[in-house]
């Protein structure tokens, strides 16, 4: 060993434990990481949920599938800066690449995919993908949007609220 350099083992070869505070504080910071992953993959569509999409579901299963995907698209907004716009929802192209997006991710995210290429190919898909959700005036706020969103639901799409949400 050089006369600078210190020992970063202990005296059998082992690595020194950090000190109980640093022990506690990297518990907490864990648990914390585990609680915001469970959350971001529960926002997320499955992809046996999402390609297949909404049309051939009845009312109120196509109303849970868009709520579940408005949620989605919100965070990956987040995750992702999309840039999305209000009134994405009335796009149809818009509402199937985010509900792909999603997907596509939650494969990566749930571990049932480890390709290291594959995730860098979805990143490297993200520029095309703000580029088809930039239509609009006003940018994606979903408390605000909302109001509006289940209003087309209704309107437009013909979904209908299921018993147990009204």
């Amino acid at each position: 060993m050089k006369r600078n350099e210190q020992r970063l083992d202990g005296p059998g070869g082992e690595q020194p434990s950090p000190p109980v505070g640093e022990q506690q504080q990297l518990a907490r910071t864990v648990a914390r990481q585990c609680t915001d992953a469970q959350l971001h993959l529960e926002l997320l569509m499955p992809a046996d949920t999402a390609v297949p999409g909404w049309r051939g579901l009845d009312p109120e299963q196509r109303w849970n599938w868009f709520q579940a995907l408005y949620e989605q698209a919100a965070h990956l907004d987040r995750r992702y800066r999309l840039g999305l716009r209000s009134g994405w929802w009335e796009d149809d192209v818009q509402v199937e690449i985010l509900a792909t997006l999603g997907a596509w991710v939650a494969m990566f995210d749930y571990a049932n995919w480890t390709d290291p290429e594959g995730k860098a190919r979805l990143i490297l898909q993200l520029p095309s993908v703000r580029e088809l959700v930039r239509g609009g005036a006003q940018q994606f706020d979903p408390q605000r949007d909302r109001e509006a969103f289940e209003r087309h639901l209704r309107a437009d799409v013909g979904c209908q609220e299921s018993d147990d949400v009204r």
